[in-house]
């Protein structure tokens, strides 16, 4: 690419050159005829002279006093690192950042850890059956083929409570690419592998992949790719397959 037409207008000692973490900066000052300089300013987002990257700002200011009419034109040529030709198009994984939380989940009274096998008020198939029965009868003659724990049951039912709340564990892990965004991502997948070296997490989960997205945040040259796994005692389903 040949030099910028107004290459003799530029003042000594530029360009000043400036690094940033996922920029390089190149700041030029042309001083001469502002009607020279007006016509030759250029736009936002085109390419300048021999500089490698695109302009991200050009100012012109008339300098008072002058005659004929002098100018000062300031533009600012970037060349962010990711786009430096050269690179790979997948980024390369850094600094990695876990989190912890919990969730609500609602579940049907039935999955209570109180009536299920080793609970205080286990329910055999029998139980279930029979509770069917009631709820599906018209009356209320079936309550007493119940048993002591499906009356327990029924008694929760009789007072409004058919759910009860669950917490789920979610971990999270962020990874921070360099010159671009990772090569994959997946979710809805039963998954325990990502979680390998996740620092004391909760243990006796069953683990499916519930997010994963990456962002790149401004002119930065980084993404930051979030994972997260949400818990459950028995994964019974996921996009892929059946687990009972």
């Amino acid at each position: 690419m040949a030099a910028e037409s107004i290459i003799t207008y530029l003042k000594p000692n530029y360009p000043q050159i400036g690094v940033t973490a996922s920029a390089k900066q190149s700041d030029l000052l042309y001083i001469g005829p502002y009607a020279t300089l007006l016509a030759a300013a250029p736009a936002a987002g085109t390419s300048w002279g021999d500089y490698i990257g695109k302009v991200d700002t050009a100012r012109i200011e008339p300098i008072s006093g002058t005659n004929p009419l002098q100018g000062e034109l300031t533009v600012t040529v970037t060349r962010e690192f990711e786009a430096d030709g050269g690179g790979s198009t997948a980024g390369v994984a850094g600094e990695i950042s876990y989190e912890v939380e919990w969730t609500v989940v609602s579940r049907p009274l039935l999955e209570h850890p109180e009536f299920r096998t080793g609970g205080s008020y286990a329910l055999s198939a029998t139980d279930g059956e029979k509770i069917a029965t009631w709820q599906n009868a018209k009356t209320s003659t079936n309550r007493t083929a119940l048993s002591a724990a499906a009356e327990k049951y029924a008694k929760a039912v009789d007072l409004g409570i058919e759910t009860y709340e669950d917490y789920a564990p979610i971990l999270s892990k962020t990874t921070t690419y360099t010159n671009g965004p990772p090569s994959s991502s997946s979710a809805g997948a039963k998954d325990g592998a990502g979680l390998t070296g996740f620092p004391n997490g909760p243990s006796g989960y069953e683990w499916i992949k519930s997010a994963d997205r990456a962002v790149k945040a401004g002119k930065r040259n980084k993404w930051d790719r979030t994972e997260q796994w949400t818990g459950a005692k028995k994964v019974m389903v996921d996009k892929n397959s059946l687990y009972f």
